[in-house]
C-alpha cells in the first residue's frame, strides 16, 4: 500500500473523472488535496446567541462547542482505494479537533462531513469556500469485496439533515462552558452580597442602633437624698425600729383629759413623763390613807 503523489492524484482524476468534484489541479499540494468548507454547517447552541447555520462570511465555533461541517466538494472513492482525511494545521493549532474519524471507506460517494470540537479558549472562525481540510489517497492490494453500502444513510450525503439538527440541538456541557457558567454564578453571588449589604445598612442597621440605645433588663431603685425624705432618715437613725417588739420601751400615750390639762396649763410638769410608781412615792397628796 502506497500513498499517491501529486501527479498520481491529477492523473487518477483525469482517468476517473469524479474522484473529486469540482476539481482544481492547483489545490493538490504535497500529495494531498485541499477541500473547502461549504455553507452546509451547524453548531451547538453556545448560550450567547443563535447558533451558526451557514450565514455571513465566516463560521464561528465558540469554545467548548461542537460543529458539523460539510465539504464543498464531493468525493467518490473506488473500491481499490482508501482515503485519509484531516483538518489543516492552521486550524488544529487553534484547538479545532476532528472527532468524526480519519478515513473514507472504499465505495463511498458524497460530501465529507466532519464533526469537530473547539478545545481552545477562544472562538474559532472558518471562512466559507476556503481550503480547510486535507485528503490523501492510498491503494489497496486488491479491490475490496465489501465496499461501502450503497443503501447506507451517509451514502450520497450533501447537506445538513434533520438528524444532524437534532444531534446539535443541545448545548455542549464542556469544561469551557462549565467554567463560563461558574464565573456567571460567582458574579451573580457577588451582586447578591452587595444587595444584601445595602439592605442591612439602610434598613436593619438603624433598627439595631435604636434597640441598643434603649435600656434593657432590671434597673436599681432610685434612692432619694436625705433632705428630701426626713422620715426615712429619722427611721434609719432610730435603733428602736430594728429591735424586737418585746424589747422596745413602752410609750405612754396621754389620755384626753391629760392632753386637755397640758394644753390649759402654761407650764408642763416634767413629772407627767414619769412612771406611775414614781408619782406614788413622791407625791403625798396621792398617797392613800391607812
Amino acid at each position: 500500500m502506497a500513498f499517491w503523489s501529486t501527479q498520481r492524484v491529477r492523473a487518477e482524476q483525469q482517468q476517473l473523472g469524479n474522484l473529486i468534484d469540482p476539481f482544481d489541479p492547483e489545490k493538490v499540494q504535497q500529495g494531498a488535496y485541499e477541500l473547502a468548507l461549504s455553507r452546509e454547517v451547524i453548531t451547538t447552541q453556545s448560550g450567547k446567541g443563535p447558533r451558526s447555520d451557514g450565514l455571513g462570511q465566516t463560521l464561528e465555533i465558540p469554545p467548548g462547542q461542537f460543529a458539523l461541517l460539510y465539504t464543498q466538494e464531493t468525493v467518490t472513492i473506488p473500491s481499490n482505494i482508501i482515503a485519509f482525511i484531516s483538518i489543516k494545521t492552521t486550524f488544529k493549532s487553534d484547538g479545532l479537533v476532528n472527532i468524526s474519524g480519519f478515513h473514507v471507506d472504499p465505495g463511498f460517494s458524497g460530501r465529507l462531513k466532519f464533526s469537530v470540537y473547539n478545545a481552545g479558549n477562544l472562538p474559532i472562525f472558518l471562512e466559507y469556500e476556503r481550503e480547510t481540510f486535507l485528503i490523501w489517497f492510498s491503494d489497496l492490494d486488491a479491490p475490496t469485496i465489501e465496499p461501502y453500502d450503497k443503501n447506507h444513510r451517509h451514502q450520497n450525503q450533501n447537506r445538513i439533515t434533520t438528524q444532524d439538527r437534532q444531534r446539535m440541538s443541545e448545548p455542549s456541557h464542556s469544561p469551557a462552558a462549565l467554567d463560563e457558567r461558574l464565573h456567571k454564578v460567582e458574579r451573580n453571588f457577588g451582586l447578591l452580597l452587595v444587595a444584601c449589604g445595602a439592605v442591612i445598612t439602610t434598613v436593619f442597621l438603624p433598627i439595631l442602633r435604636d434597640w441598643l440605645a434603649k435600656p434593657h433588663g432590671m434597673t436599681a431603685p432610685v434612692t432619694q437624698p436625705a433632705a428630701a425624705n426626713p422620715t426615712a432618715t429619722q427611721s434609719a437613725a432610730s435603733p428602736s425600729l430594728t429591735q424586737p417588739e418585746h424589747a422596745r420601751p413602752m410609750m405612754t400615750t396621754p389620755t384626753a383629759s391629760a392632753r386637755s390639762s397640758v394644753t390649759a396649763s402654761p407650764t408642763v410638769s416634767p413629772t407627767l413623763t414619769a412612771s406611775p410608781k414614781a408619782l406614788a412615792t413622791t407625791s403625798p397628796v396621792n398617797r392613800p390613807s391607812p
